[in-house]
């Protein structure tokens, strides 16, 4: 990758003098609270807190009873970890695996829906098994920290096997900041810090006029599926080869046609499970009403600069690479863009 040696200093100038506390002051959308849910909330009251507030995942705290006991014996507050409305979904195919159910049909599917709803959306989300692996905590004190070392450390960690460093499958895409009472204060995304870099991109240095196909951002493989596939396989799909998003191409030509990813389960609650049995492109059509579904896209002689500020300006996670034919050929997401910054 000798396209970013040198050209990335600007970049890291920035971020390796600016803290992760100064960015949060810097932030326009600063949180008031966060969200959390208690481990004693059902399915169903966890989903519809989730859709009120128009978030996708929440920490889960003990209940008020267990925290008065906690204050008694000088325990800290406890966070028992974070949910999110992919990982209920998991939860939920599980639950299904558990009774034996097939559903490899959109009508097995919600035939199977049918019969384990009324006592899933009655567990406890204490209770179940799975959690959300999307996400690490810190303390307050802890965001003394450059931004550098913070993007370092938790949203592009590098994992080693056998003596060789490699790339995690899946990174965090969020931070939980904690008090020293373990209270939950504060949550920092990868788009907080693209916005960072958005407002200051002149001191990026050379590297925010270098484009896509120099900073070689969208070679990885990519993966698609077609409009008219079962939801709830696409999102099954995505739970095994551990990924983030796809996108969508239509069956017969295949170009692009839109984008899946855990955002668009924002909003679900036990009353639109149903839309699961959908086709891809008709759920995509009932969860983004009112919103455009053809994907942004960028070409290889895109600048990094104009990159950051179209996925900031428009709140997408990813722009789509395609070819003469407008089927897609690469994508570039955010973590793309903080890995480019950190090699």
């Amino acid at each position: 990758m000798a396209e970013c040696e040198g050209a990335d200093e600007g970049a890291r100038r920035l971020l390796r003098r600016t803290t992760l506390e100064e960015m949060l002051e810097e932030r326009e959308n600063k949180k008031e609270k966060v969200l959390t849910l208690k481990k004693s909330d059902t399915v169903a009251e966890a989903l519809e807190k989730l859709r009120k507030e128009r978030v996708l995942s929440a920490p889960v705290v003990s209940d008020r009873e267990d925290v008065d006991e906690m204050e008694k014996a000088q325990v800290p507050f406890a966070v028992e970890g974070i949910i999110d409305v992919s990982t209920v979904l998991h939860a939920l195919f599980s639950y299904m695996e558990r009774w034996k159910l097939r559903f490899g049909t959109p009508q097995e599917f919600a035939y199977c829906l049918n019969v384990v709803s009324p006592s899933f959306l009655k567990e406890e989300i204490g209770e179940l098994q799975e959690r959300c692996d999307d996400g690490r905590c810190i303390f307050k004190s802890q965001c003394r920290c450059s931004m550098l070392e913070t993007i370092e450390k938790f949203f592009c960690t590098q994992t080693e096997h056998s003596g060789v460093v490699v790339k995690n499958v899946r990174h965090n895409h969020r931070i939980l900041v904690l008090d020293m009472s373990f209270h939950p204060v504060d949550v920092v995304s990868q788009t907080d810090v693209l916005r960072y870099l958005d407002k200051h991109t002149e001191e990026l240095g050379e590297l925010r006029f270098k484009t896509v196909r120099e900073l070689q951002l969208s070679k990885k493989p990519l993966s698609q599926i077609t409009s008219n596939i079962p939801t709830y396989e696409a999102f099954r799909r995505m739970d095994r080869e551990q990924i983030s998003g796809f996108a969508v191409v239509d069956p017969m030509d295949f170009t692009l046609v839109g984008n899946l990813s855990a955002s668009d389960l924002r909003g679900l609650t036990s009353k639109t499970f149903d839309r699961l049995a959908l086709p891809v492109g008709e759920f995509l059509t009932f969860q983004r009403p009112r919103t455009s579904l053809t994907p942004i896209i960028c070409t290889p002689s895109t600048k990094l600069e104009d990159v950051i500020h179209t996925i900031v300006w428009l709140n997408v996670h990813r722009l789509y690479e395609i070819d003469g034919s407008r089927r897609p050929v690469g994508v570039v997401t955010l973590t793309d863009i903080l890995q480019c910054i950190l090699r």
